[in-house]
């Protein structure tokens, strides 16, 4: 018995090292919950894991852009001041 505990100690250690998953916790409101219970066949951790996968894609290209940018920091806040200017003018009309 006492070989045996030793064994599948190893192989959860051994496990973790070559997954090296992390594990995390979301909140989800009630009524999506129970949504998601009616497609119990779907993986919802995968869907989870590829939205966050696009989202932190989508942000590094953001990044990069912006490093490209020529824009100071001061350009873009005259230039959202004239957007915004512009706006009014649009919707006061």
């Amino acid at each position: 018995m006492l070989g045996q505990i030793c064994k599948s100690q190893i192989l959860y250690i051994t496990f973790i090292i070559i997954n090296q998953m992390k594990s995390d916790i979301i909140s989800i409101p009630e009524d999506i919950k129970l949504e998601m219970e009616k497609f119990s066949d779907i993986n919802w951790s995968e869907i989870v894991k590829n939205a966050i996968i696009e989202k932190i894609s989508f942000l590094e290209e953001m990044e990069k852009s912006l490093d490209r940018s020529a824009l100071t920091i001061e350009d873009t806040i005259i230039l959202g001041k004239k957007v915004n200017k512009s706006l009014r003018k649009h919707y006061k009309d």
